[in-house]
């Protein structure tokens, strides 16, 4: 087992992670109040307090108990959680953060800044020896400094993280929403699961589709797993302007940190002015949304396979087929999201899922500007004499 590094928190594993990890094995090469209840208890919890002022009201999603249906824990849970809500007065936020390459080693350091002044008005810095750029939200799209330049992984989802950590509309729709009760360590959280519409799968380990787990009492988000093996852990959670924001994420793939990120400032944002949200000259318009590629395509930009090996499991049981993956592949070329669309096996989908997500990828170039990109994955396992 690869130690994980003293200065990154270890990270709980669902009984389901579990599960993926013995699949992993065959793969061939106001001021601001602080939320309760506390953090699992293998998670180190510390708390903190921004200096911005809030009154929080009835109303307010934050406020209000956890629901019991799993698709208005999502609802609700996504009013109450990150700062990309249409609401907002204009805020400022200041992050550092550190990611990590292989093996769980320190890869670089820098800061994150954000200026928020509405959802098509807001700039985000990322300063850091390895990647520097300025991005800019407009009515007129998204523009971006160093745009011929990829970020390095997971610098896109750091924002994300911050700002919409809860899934999109048409992700729920297109899923079934499944909630399940699940202990980490002694403390419990409910979890909802976006459970895929695939045949033959039968009952999913939590963890195979994206879940998301909150406090039993509130529509706090604690915990985020997707894509067979990344998970988030979201702490030191305070209250801003009627949200919940974590300033202490941690982000890990197969229990290897990936990122760390610590809000040090947040507040209000006044006064606004115009000028600053202004792309400069040596900005380039981007693509606001992820290209469609071929399977084909995207396979030839490949350039690191882990590729899964046979389950004995479904050796025995005489299955075999093709288990078909939808992947958003993100500017840095590695795996963002992974899904299950179609699957014979159970067994067949853990394996394709946990080693598939290591893949990595060249950048697609669009107009020479690196792109997110939608793709589907196939992986055949054909039986040896049929």
């Amino acid at each position: 087992m690869r130690p994980t590094p003293s200065h990154a928190p270890r990270v709980p594993i669902l009984a389901s992670l579990l599960l993926l990890a013995t699949v992993s094995m065959s793969c061939v090469s106001a001021t601001a109040q602080q939320a309760g209840p506390a953090a699992p208890s293998s998670v180190p919890q510390t708390h903190g307090a921004s200096n911005a002022s809030v009154t929080v009201s009835f109303r307010n999603p934050a406020d209000l108990p956890l629901p019991d249906s799993p698709k208005d824990i999502l609802d609700v849970a996504a009013q109450a959680n990150g700062l990309g809500g249409d609401n907002l007065k204009p805020w400022h936020l200041k992050a550092t953060f550190e990611t990590f390459g292989d093996q769980g080693k320190s890869l670089s350091k820098g800061t994150l800044e954000v200026f928020w002044a509405g959802p098509s008005k807001s700039r985000q810095i990322y300063t850091s020896p390895a990647f520097n750029q300025t991005v800019y939200v407009t009515d007129q799209g998204t523009y971006q400094t160093n745009s011929d330049e990829a970020p390095p992984y997971p610098a896109t989802m750091m924002i994300e993280q911050l700002l919409r950590p809860l899934p999109r509309q048409d992700e729920i729709e297109d899923s079934v929403p499944e909630k399940r009760e699940q202990k980490f360590g002694s403390n419990k959280l409910e979890c909802v699961m976006l459970t895929q519409k695939v045949i033959r799968l039968g009952i999913a380990p939590l963890g195979l589709f994206p879940s998301y787990c909150f406090s039993t009492e509130k529509p706090i988000l604690r915990y985020e797993t997707f894509g067979g093996g990344v998970q988030v852990l979201f702490n030191k959670i305070v209250l801003f302007q009627g949200r919940y924001l974590a300033k202490a994420i941690s982000i890990s793939d197969n229990n290897l940190p990936l990122a760390n990120i610590t809000v040090g400032e947040l507040g209000g944002l006044s006064p606004v002015n115009d000028a600053d949200f202004n792309p400069d000259s040596q900005a380039a318009k981007g693509f606001d949304k992820p290209v469609e590629v071929a399977s084909g395509v995207m396979a030839g930009n490949r350039v690191r396979t882990v590729q899964p090996a046979y389950p004995q499991s479904a050796k025995l049981r005489g299955i075999s087929g093709t288990v078909v993956l939808g992947a958003v592949i993100g500017r840095d070329g590695r795996i963002h999201h992974l899904r299950v669309v179609s699957s014979p096996d159970m067994d067949l989908s853990l394996a394709a899922l946990f080693c598939v997500q290591q893949w990595v990828y060249k950048p697609y170039l669009l107009q020479g500007q690196p792109v997110e990109v939608n793709t589907q994955i196939k992986v055949v396992y054909a039986l040896s004499g049929r």
